[in-house]
């Protein structure tokens, strides 16, 4: 049976699926890999070492099929697109001194300053969010939870409970089944780690933990308590992430199991039985099968993160597989945006008498979200609305979404060709490709993220402004995922739907479900025949 059980990475799957499933815009690259590769248009020495992030993507050691990092060398499209991206650079910043000169003439030579000229494109700007529906009246400490823990949340800077950490938490605590769906960013992710870190901190095997001299814990025998699945391996950093910085202030172990990282690092960690392992189901079924001396028998909390992308990708064995391993006496919590049958399936399985929590309605898209949709004229002309909005309307902050990596490739040689600030990620990249390039658009490096599917989940990328679905997405669950990356944690956002003509029934369908039931902002509209045809030109 244990031979039947798959093991892929999600990469491979849902790669294979996007190339099955989507239509093409324009010609592609390539079908397997692609004929012009770059990676990082930025060197080592450029970035900024200053740059905050609200967590790192960079903490571990990614590895490649041969186990080592690669780099891809400066080839002549790579070089052309990092030539032309200092180009822009120069420009702007000549421009910005003349325009500085101007200033400094007109103020002497008026004492008003000038009014702001007509003629401009007026830059986009959202509103103040109104995020009460996010607001509740009580605190972290109304919820059982220990001073380190209070102290950890107090450094992270969270306020007030969200409603779905106020009706998660008491049930977690008393060891309850659940099954919870809310919102895209709405704090789902706290509110499984603190219950898990705060029933682990109250048993006596971590009470009578000390650290040494250096600050190491000094640990008694052991064994894996939680374990928390996730369906991608970046929001599985993620994840870890908030994890490392809720318990910084415990004694509690963890570590990450994903895909892309250093195989031999991590079945060594997990033979020294951390009390919380955070993975994607395909690594570490891989671990409890083929590695010496990995066991999760006394388990006694399992985690499902994203439940519907995890059954959509297949893992639904793993799953299955990863639980008939675990104690019977299991707390088992199910976590997901979006709800199904699938869903319910699974919850069925693996739940046992489930508090069901919905902090908000199921199936919907955040109130403080802006809704945009944008008609092409035919398919043919797709590419060049979109680079006349990134051009002329939305120039920071933005996440782009296509149907298959080809054409996430495909604009990320026409931005770089532009002179645009870009990043990309898709299955057809290395880990640390992948890595580095979340890493730019975290920091601010690019302006522009380019992705498939593969970013659409659960990432909580700082201050998203603009979400751009350049393919329409297959159904509404996807575009609730794609367009939940901004407008998260009550914060104002925007999303830009791109549609053809013959694509109007699906977002007739996309409104009914997504527009008419929220109280959210919708826009209709088109972008001039002029400024298509110079960007068709321009393509060409």
């Amino acid at each position: 049976m244990a031979d039947l059980v798959k093991t892929i990475d999600i990469d491979e799957g849902e790669a294979e699926a996007e190339l099955d499933s989507a239509d093409e815009a324009g010609p592609v690259l390539a079908t397997k890999g692609f004929s012009m590769e770059f990676s990082d248009l930025v060197s080592d020495d450029e970035a900024d070492p200053d740059a905050r992030t609200t967590w790192n993507f960079d903490s571990h050691e990614t590895a490649d099929d041969d186990g080592h990092g690669s780099r891809v060398p400066l080839g002549g499209l790579r070089a052309k697109i990092r030539d032309r991206l200092e180009e822009k650079r120069e420009e702007e910043s000549k421009a910005e001194n003349v325009t500085k000169k101007g200033k400094k003439a007109k103020v002497k030579a008026k004492e008003q300053p000038p009014a702001e000229s007509q003629d401009s494109l007026p830059e986009p700007r959202l509103e103040t969010p109104d995020s009460e529906h996010l607001q509740t009246n009580i605190h972290f400490a109304d919820l059982r939870l220990s001073r380190p823990l209070l102290r950890a949340i107090t450094d992270a800077k969270f306020s007030n409970p969200t409603p779905i950490q106020r009706d998660v938490i008491p049930p977690a605590l008393e060891g309850l089944d659940i099954l919870a769906t809310a919102e895209t960013g709405s704090g789902k992710t706290a509110s499984f780690l603190l219950p898990v870190l705060e029933r682990l901190c109250q048993s006596s095997n971590v009470r009578g933990r000390r650290r040494d001299a250096s600050g190491r814990i000094v640990m008694g025998p052991t064994a894996t308590k939680a374990m928390i699945l996730i369906p991608t391996r970046e929001l599985a950093v993620q994840c870890h992430a908030m994890l490392q910085d809720l318990a910084k202030y415990t004694m509690v172990t963890n570590q990450l199991v994903a895909g892309g990282y250093v195989a031999r690092d991590q079945a060594n960690s997990l033979r020294q039985q951390p009390d919380i392992v955070i993975a994607t189901p395909g690594r570490l079924l891989d671990h409890l099968l083929n590695s010496h001396s990995v066991h999760m028998e006394l388990l006694e909390i399992v985690i499902f993160d994203e439940a519907d992308r995890l059954l959509e990708l297949g893992f639904r064995d793993e799953c299955l597989e990863v639980l008939k391993r675990c104690s019977r006496g299991r707390q088992t919590m199910l976590f997901s945006a979006t709800i199904n049958t699938s869903v319910e399936e699974l919850s069925t399985l693996a739940l046992i008498k489930p508090v069901r929590v919905h902090a908000s309605p199921v199936n919907r898209v955040a109130e403080t979200l802006e809704q945009e949709f944008v008609k092409a004229p035919a398919e043919m002309y797709r590419e060049a609305v979109l680079m006349s909005l990134v051009t002329r309307n939305y120039k920071a902050r933005v996440i782009v979404f296509c149907a298959t990596r080809q054409s996430a490739h495909r604009l990320a040689i026409l931005f770089g060709l532009c002179g645009l600030s870009f990043t990309e990620i898709h299955g057809n990249l290395t880990q640390a490709e992948r890595v580095e390039g979340l890493q730019r658009f975290q920091s601010g490096q690019a302006d522009y993220l380019l992705a498939t599917d593969l970013a659409a989940r659960g990432l909580d990328l700082n201050k998203v402004e603009t979400v751009i679905n350049f393919h329409l997405p297959f159904d509404v669950a996807r575009y609730i995922h794609r367009v939940g990356r901004t407008a998260r944690m009550g914060r104002a956002g925007r999303a830009v739907t791109i549609y053809c003509p013959e694509e109007y029934h699906k977002v007739k369908q996309l409104g009914k479900q997504c527009c008419t039931k929220v109280k959210s902002k919708v826009i209709k509209r088109t972008v001039a025949a002029e400024a298509i045809q110079q960007w068709v030109e321009k393509i060409k």
